[in-house]
């Protein structure tokens, strides 16, 4: 089942995301800045394993289009998002999560916004007499859950869309929900307290999987897992790092997704 979401007027707002260089302005507070809000888990007697728990996702979806004054269509934007079903007894942990995803798309409604007004502005004088748009001009922002079993739910999300400059981009965002408290989960609690082998472990990993896809390593700074904490999502068998462009070799011309294999990094999970 799908929610359309009513769209806001169009080329109103500021630029607020696509100068920015992410895809979120949300973030969620830590649990000591939110103690009054802690949703307790339910008790383990009554609820089932995390090998039996699927979390059971419908979607958000915000469609929008710009159109010509001659009647064509200048520029599209879609963004979809997941919403839990928020059943059983870990439905307000569910609540949690789902709103976070609310409060992503209402930034993306402004990104939505921002976007159609370069879009425009681009075009300069010749707006109003413009016939055909002069590029396929677009923004496709899916999602995809990588893992929604086990107690984790773990979202890989793409940012696909053609600038003003009429050059294709991607950016890679994702999140990794602990569902026994609602919290993101950080990167370094999936390995062992060894910080120093660990960070060094998946360094190596970047490493590798820049020579198999046809990069040149050149990371300008060292990785760490603090820089990673809000771009990661993890699979039964993979760590998934969202990096932006230039970050781990000057040749990428966009965001990478890099994929590392868990059996590749078994000796430093926790």
């Amino acid at each position: 089942m799908k929610r359309n979401i009513q769209a806001l007027t169009a080329l109103l707002l500021l630029p607020v995301f696509l100068m920015s260089g992410g895809c979120s302005v949300s973030r969620f507070r830590q649990p000591e800045e939110e103690k009054e809000e802690t949703v307790k888990p339910a008790p383990q007697d009554t609820q089932p394993t995390d090998e039996e728990t699927v979390y059971e996702a419908d979607e958000l979806l915000y469609e929008k289009q710009l159109d010509l004054p001659s009647g064509g269509v200048a520029a599209t934007y879609r963004a979809a998002l997941p919403q839990f079903k928020e059943e059983g007894n870990q439905g307000l942990i569910l609540r949690k999560i789902n709103e976070y995803y609310e409060t992503e798309l209402t930034a993306l409604q402004q990104d939505c916004d921002s976007y159609f007004s370069q879009i425009q502005a681009s075009y300069g004088d010749a707006w109003q007499t413009a016939v055909q748009p002069v590029a396929d001009y677009h923004v496709d922002f899916s999602y995809e859950l990588v893992q929604q079993s086990g107690g984790r739910i773990s979202v890989v999300r793409t940012y696909r869309y053609v600038d003003t400059n009429v050059k294709d981009k991607v950016i890679y965002t994702a999140e990794t929900f602990d569902c026994q408290t609602g919290w993101p989960e950080k990167l370094q609690d999936l390995f062992i307290e060894d910080k120093e082998k660990a960070q060094q472990a998946v360094t190596e990993q970047i490493e590798k999987w820049c020579g198999e896809n046809g990069l040149e390593y050149s990371q300008l700074t060292p990785f760490t897992f603090e820089k990673q904490d809000g771009s990661f999502a993890i699979s039964q068998d993979t760590l998934y790092l969202c990096m932006g462009e230039s970050v781990i070799s000057a040749q990428s011309a966009g965001g990478q997704l890099v994929k590392i294999p868990l059996e590749n990094l078994e000796s430093v999970l926790a």
